[in-house]
């Protein structure tokens, strides 16, 4: 780790990045983060955030660029600290455990609506003025990021293809890319090596609901929440 030492600035939304010495280096997460509380770094230098006021948790880069948010899809959370230690996320959560409401998950559906509509409204526009022939600068960034991250899990997978987190990752790349056919392949694969693992039945549902396949999705969520709460 790089000695540097970052401070969430709660009441400007953003973070802060001071050298060992104490000399100013940057600032970021402005505009992004709303009342941040908690904050750390893993053993690769990325900075993990406990944005309190959006109810997720987000992670940067070193150089303070935006990489991936994580919130529940189901409760609201309200993050207040966070340790990332081996690997695995710790979080002191205040919420009282309330599950998120229809009119809110309306809501978030309704904001990704919109933002695909814009990404294929951009993608039509610069076909028309470069052609239809793919080129990487075309692709969202997400995309280009899940592009990069499947080919990676597929060399791991080259290595060992029983090693189920690569399977599972790589699931759920392909059915970023719409590629849901293979998505369901590489997570059913997963789900017959590590049948004990929640996660994995959750995963295969979301992609089974993609892919139209709601009574499949419907007995994969079951699957994972009798692992979950065994009895009940």
């Amino acid at each position: 780790m790089s000695g540097n030492i970052y401070v969430v600035d709660t009441k400007n939304d953003r973070v802060q990045k001071y050298a060992p010495d104490g000399s100013f280096i940057a600032k970021f997460g402005e505009g992004m983060l709303n009342a941040p509380k908690g904050i750390d770094v893993d053993s690769y230098d990325n900075v993990w955030v406990a944005d309190s006021g959006n109810h997720r948790i987000v992670q940067f880069n070193p150089l303070g660029d935006f990489l991936e948010e994580f919130r529940s899809e189901v409760y609201i959370i309200d993050p207040q600290k966070i340790a990332v230690k081996n690997g695995k996320i710790y979080i002191a959560d205040a919420s009282s455990g309330r599950k998120r409401t229809e009119a809110q998950l309306k809501e978030e559906l309704g904001k990704l609506d919109e933002y695909l509509v814009k990404v294929e409204a951009s993608d039509k526009k610069e076909d028309g003025q470069y052609g239809s022939d793919a080129r990487g600068d075309e692709l969202p960034p997400e995309i280009v990021k899940a592009q990069q991250r499947r080919e990676k899990l597929e060399k791991a997978l080259a290595l060992d293809n029983n090693y189920t987190p690569a399977l599972i990752d790589l699931g759920l790349c392909l059915a970023y890319q719409d590629s849901v056919d293979k998505a369901l392949e590489s997570l059913i694969q997963a789900q017959g090596l590590n049948r004990g693992d929640p996660m994995t039945h959750y995963y295969l549902g979301i992609v089974y609901r993609k892919a139209g396949s709601d009574g499949e999705a419907v007995r994969a969520y079951l699957e994972a929440l009798s692992i979950l709460f065994p009895g009940e």
